[in-house]
């Protein structure tokens, strides 16, 4: 296994272009993804898109139990339904050190594929709802930096820039 490089916010455009579908789930694949769950791990984060580690692939990984150690792949997401509104602060292993408030919604079912290529689907509320969000709208090339109103979105790519 191997730890992989996480893209920062500005450093690749790849996390801004809409993820490809994943194809041909082989041993290939199963690597990424166990490269992608000691990543996220290593990282302290509770989920990873494989855009943030250089992968232009439709998938992601998460775990928000405290012992982390159930983490969840889930390829060719889409949502099913969504309900209610929720505020959220999150943060992003791709833009370190900024917490932002996003809006999203409360309730969420979404479909997907396992590792093996059989579906799944997930219903979901609070931390677990957001999580899968934000890592989707990871996959449709959108960050929280995004959800943001446009003056304070300039503000804080002019603070990012100024960083790097």
């Amino acid at each position: 296994m191997a730890i992989l490089k996480i893209i920062k916010y500005g450093e690749n455009k790849i996390l801004k272009e809409k993820t490809k579908p994943v194809e041909i789930f082989n041993s290939s694949l199963k690597e990424i993804v166990h490269n992608m769950i000691e990543t996220m791990y290593y990282n302290k984060g509770i989920g990873l898109a494989a855009n943030q580690v250089g992968f232009n692939l439709n998938l992601f990984v998460f775990d928000i139990t405290p012992e982390k150690n159930s983490s969840v792949i889930l390829i060719n997401s889409s949502i099913i339904e969504k309900k209610g509104q929720t505020n959220s602060q999150e943060g992003c292993l791709s833009i370190p050190g900024m917490i932002l408030p996003v809006k999203r919604h409360s309730y969420l079912k979404i479909s997907g594929f396992d590792l093996k290529g059989k579906k799944i689907e997930i219903e979901a509320e609070g931390l677990l709802a957001i999580v899968l969000q934000h890592e989707m709208d990871h996959l449709k090339g959108k960050t929280i930096i995004d959800k943001q109103p446009f003056f304070k979105r300039i503000k804080i790519k002019h603070l990012l820039k100024k960083q790097n």
